[in-house]
Order: C-alpha cells, then sequence, then structure tokens
C-alpha cells in the first residue's frame, strides 16, 4: 500500500529523480528512489 504516489524531487542532489513511500506487509515504512536520467 503507498503511503504517497510519485513526487519529483527538485532540489538537491537528486534534483530530477523520483520518490514514493509504501508500506511493506508489516506495516514498515519503505522509501524508494528513481535516479534522475541522464
Amino acid at each position: 500500500r503507498f503511503k504517497t504516489g510519485p513526487v519529483r524531487i527538485t532540489a538537491g542532489p537528486h534534483q530530477g529523480g523520483f520518490g514514493a513511500y509504501l508500506f511493506d506487509p508489516d506495516g514498515y515504512t519503505i522509501e524508494l528512489h528513481q535516479p534522475a536520467s541522464g
């Protein structure tokens, strides 16, 4: 289950990438990152 949808990272060293938060089956929060292309 997602806690947030994909969010574009607009500042800092990961600018241009995306991040999202979701819950694993035990209820722990997991953070996913997709680096900027290029």
